[in-house]
């Protein structure tokens, strides 16, 4: 499949050889999980292998994750097969949490169904830019062309809006508020600035001379809130 010219076969399905140029075992980026995790305390990764899998417990390709009994499991992290994203999101509002990475597809009739429609769904994460995976055979990152997004669901419906925020893909900090603001939880500053401190933080650039560099603009507190 290709999309504005890009080949996105191997990042469409997470588990077996596609191509003959790759694979689409590509590994969550540790930031990105450990990031998730401080937050959500995962007991178990629902699709992922000896070699890829951040958390304890994992159920793998042979386990079968979609046969298995997730409302056993208090907190699961889920980057799913990409050819069965549907499948796995019918399972989402099974344990008490579960937080997808999933590939940004709202065109489909399963973002429709198990996103949009969902009562379940309490919060997503829109990822800017693409997000660095880690290649299947290497330890080196490509950043993916597939536009992904992080889900939270859990197993009693949402009482208030659905929240929905711009996120960074090296760092999930959040870069803006779409809808659902969190009362008393203002963005002091707009996503530009945010983004462009961290992308110079990205490139070298360190904590004490972005906060000098950004004196008068930002706060040394916001600095080190958004890169540390």
């Amino acid at each position: 499949m290709t999309e504005q010219g890009v080949d996105l076969s191997r990042y469409l399905r997470h588990g077996a050889k596609i191509t003959e140029n790759g694979s689409d075992d590509w590994q969550t980026p540790r930031i990105i999980y450990e990031v998730l995790n401080k937050r959500f305390r995962f007991t178990r990764d629902a699709a992922a292998t000896a070699e890829n899998s951040h958390c304890l417990k994992w159920w793998s390709r042979e386990d079968n994750a979609l046969l298995m009994d997730w409302t056993q499991e208090k907190s699961i992290f889920c980057n799913p097969p990409y050819s069965k994203v549907a499948e796995f999101l019918a399972k989402a509002h099974e344990p008490e949490t579960a937080v997808f990475l999933i590939p940004f597809r709202p065109q489909t009739g399963f973002f429709l169904r198990y996103v949009w429609a969902s009562p379940y769904l309490h919060e997503m994460m829109i990822i800017h830019r693409g997000m660095r995976f880690i290649h299947p055979e290497r330890s080196d990152s490509v950043r993916s062309p597939m536009p992904v997004v992080v889900l939270v669901y859990h197993n009693k419906p949402r009482e208030r809006d659905l929240l929905i925020t711009v996120k960074c893909a090296d760092t999930l900090k959040p870069l803006h508020v779409v809808a659902g603001q969190r009362p008393g939880h203002p963005l002091e500053h707009g996503h530009s600035i945010r983004d462009q401190i961290i992308q110079e933080h990205q490139r070298g650039a360190s904590v004490a001379d972005l906060v000098k560099k950004y004196e008068g603009k930002v706060s040394r507190r916001s600095v080190y809130r958004w890169l540390k």
